[in-house]
């Protein structure tokens, strides 16, 4: 009997909606300490030179999601109708590298994957089960690499004060795109949550997972943020749907 209660408690929808908020809990509470954590200083950086105004440092973060879910009648989940799951999965994995070889000038790269799970988010051709499965040996690509220089720095170099005005000039394959801030939010600065996907409404349309091929600037005056770009879209043949 004891072995019988066990089963069905694992079963239970309402046992796995409990472990996934204490693992929410647990992850929003380790994320909050990591970032403002006196041990992780400036994280893994190689200074170029003895004054460490070059260098290259190099920044991971993995986002491992334990979800339960209640799912819209009809849903088929591996080829089965179900009401409600639950998944571990891998909502990010990325790895970012930058460059700055002069006080002016930066190089990025950012590579990673995105949405693994059990059944989801597996390499090119895989399907089904065994070694070349659905949710098998996803496909590592270049989220962004660009090249960036500093008209005006955000810190004089000689004085080592902040300016109020500064302006930077990149290109590459960018995110400095979209039809509002969030668009191009940093996923860093919120790992223990997600955007909603209406912020990246032609995401996979005419981009790469979001980026795009082009020029940029950005910068501040004052207390004003800016950015602006021209950018080459991926060639499409989708047609636009519009809602009536």
């Amino acid at each position: 009997m004891p072995v019988r209660n066990s089963e069905k408690a694992f079963s239970s929808p309402a046992f796995w909606d409990r472990i996934a908020f204490i693992m929410a809990f647990v992850i929003i509470s380790f994320t909050s300490f990591s970032q403002g954590s006196p041990e992780y200083g400036s994280g893994i950086k190689l200074n170029l030179n003895t004054e460490g105004t070059r260098y290259i440092r190099f920044i991971n973060w993995g986002q491992i999601w334990l979800r339960s879910q209640q799912n819209n009648p009809g849903s088929v989940i591996n080829g089965e109708v179900k009401n409600k799951t639950w998944d571990i999965g891998a909502r990010r994995l990325r790895v970012i590298t930058y460059a700055q070889i002069s006080p002016r000038y930066l190089i990025l790269a950012h590579v990673g994957i995105n949405n693994q799970t059990f059944a989801t988010g597996g390499g090119f051709g895989s399907s089904g089960t065994g070694p070349s499965g659905a949710g098998k040996k996803p496909q590592l690509f270049f989220h962004d690499v660009w090249n960036e220089y500093a008209i005006i720095p955000a810190k004089d170099a000689k004085t080592g004060k902040g300016n109020k005005y500064n302006l930077y000039l990149g290109g590459g394959l960018h995110y400095w795109l979209g039809i509002s801030r969030m668009t191009s939010a940093s996923t860093l600065n919120f790992l223990a949550i997600d955007a909603p996907i209406f912020n990246w409404p032609l995401i996979e349309v005419s981009d790469q997972f979001m980026r795009q091929f082009g020029f940029y600037a950005k910068g501040k005056l004052g207390k004003l943020n800016y950015s602006m770009a021209v950018n080459k879209p991926f060639a499409t043949n989708n047609t636009p749907v519009y809602d009536t």
